[in-house]
């Protein structure tokens, strides 16, 4: 009896030892499940590549990953894209939908288009890059292996210094536009006047991502559960509830904050501290962006309330005489993709692809022939303008009534009906709106 005891205890013992080094099953897994990532939802995508980069702005997103994967979001399902190589590529950002930049293996950048207009641009390098961010179309970085940090300023890639060999592998712009990439063995270096300044991080461990909500408040992730956060005089350690690497972070306030990182863990910041949680995978997640998230295998999940998009944008008054729209961001910062203005005379009009909301922003931009008399002027989501669904916010002004996109304004139920109008101002006067 004692040796059949004693051979179920080795068995039962054997039989943990081997659970614990099966892929995807760790002692840090079974002591730190998590709970199930509410909001999170798994969504099918055509490919069983591992995904390494996703990049969402409101109204697309665009995802990358190993063969050359290319994935397209297009508000409803993904789709794959054709790009013209079988190599990794590692990481995705756009300035807007005609101007998506992918970075990858063997030093390869590419600049696309949603349509799929394809351009291998000149990088100057053969090392492997693992991170593209940038302020607009014409000032993009890049970053990777042996400390190469490259520079597109609309023209041409080039490089820049940096006093390290180490690979940097990621990137991120501040709100007002500090430049902060982060690597091995603790390694941050921020942009200062055109120079690239080593920041103390208090650490030799990898980092993997880098996130900043503001100037003052920038986040850095990596191996063993680390976490960093910068207030903008040092950067400190916090504390995380799991030893598993972090591989990307993202979100839109300090109360709507994660990371992401090995065997489907999720990280979620309250403001206070981190909670663990799960998501459907026991593979890796390797990026987190726009309310999206990927990793191996194909595994692709989003959470649609996060999506960030212009629908919080408002209308808060016109200037009919020099054209001026003053625009006001209800809700949490956001970066813009494509979100026209349309209105009588000029369609064409919109606020520039990525511009930055935060909190409370009220901006100003002009729209070019705004009539003094009479128009109609509608923020728009997404085209085309003939989809009510696509109507977030506007008015209409003046002695004429039933213009241009009046009518979809009113079967989305963001304005009353087509007969209704402000009165135009006086000259040098404003229309000053709160809603109907």
């Amino acid at each position: 009896m004692k040796g059949k005891r004693v051979g179920a205890v080795l068995l039962a013992a054997a039989a943990l030892f081997l659970y614990s080094i099966v892929p995807g099953h760790t002692r840090d897994a079974l002591a730190q499940d998590g709970e199930a990532a509410a909001g999170w939802e798994h969504v099918f995508t055509p490919t069983s590549m591992n995904l390494n980069g996703v990049f969402g702005s409101g109204t697309f997103a665009v995802a990358v990953g190993n063969n050359g994967v290319g994935l397209l979001f297009d508000g409803e399902e993904w789709k794959l894209v054709y790009t013209p190589t079988q190599l990794p590529l590692n990481a995705v950002w756009a300035a807007s939908r005609d101007d998506i930049f992918a970075v990858g293996a063997s030093g390869n950048i590419y600049r696309f288009s949603l349509d799929g207009d394809f351009e291998k641009m000149l990088s100057g390098t053969l090392m492997e890059l693992h991170a593209v961010w940038g302020r607009n179309a014409h000032e993009v970085y890049a970053a990777g292996g042996n400390g190469t940090i490259l520079r597109f300023d609309g023209n041409a890639w080039k490089y820049e210094l940096v006093e390290t060999y180490n690979a940097l592998r990621g990137i991120n712009v501040t709100p007002g536009g500090d430049v902060y990439v982060v690597g091995d063995y603790g390694k941050i270096f921020r942009r200062e006047g055109g120079e690239w300044v080593r920041m103390e991080s208090g650490t030799t461990l990898d980092l993997r991502a880098v996130w900043s909500l503001a100037d003052d408040d920038v986040f850095a992730v990596g191996v063993s559960g680390k976490v960093f956060r910068y207030d903008g005089v040092k950067w400190s350690l916090m504390f995380t509830p799991t030893t598993l690497n972090l591989y990307g972070v993202w979100g839109t306030s300090t109360t709507r904050l994660f990371a992401v990182g090995m065997e489907g863990r999720m990280l979620s910041f309250n403001g206070n501290e981190w909670e663990l949680m799960r998501l459907d995978t026991w593979g890796n997640v390797n990026a987190i962006n726009g309310g999206f998230a990927v990793g191996n295998g194909g595994y692709l999940f989003q959470n649609p309330q996060l999506y960030p998009e212009v629908s919080n944008l408002r209308i808060t008054e016109v200037d009919p005489a020099t054209g001026e729209v003053e625009v006001t961001n209800t809700g949490p910062r956001f970066v813009t993709g494509d979100h026209p203005l349309c209105h009588l005379d000029d369609r064409d009009s919109f606020i520039p692809p990525g511009t930055e909301f935060l909190a409370g922003d009220i901006k100003v931009f002009t729209v070019d022939h705004l009539n003094q008399n009479y128009s109609d002027l509608w923020l728009y989501r997404a085209v085309p303008y003939s989809n009510a669904e696509n109507v977030v916010h506007g008015l209409q002004y003046g002695d004429q009534q039933n213009l241009g996109c009046t009518v979809y304004a009113a079967e989305a139920g963001v304005w009353p009906d087509v007969e209704a109008s402000v009165p135009a101002p006086p000259q040098r006067m404003t229309i000053a709106y709160d809603g109907f």
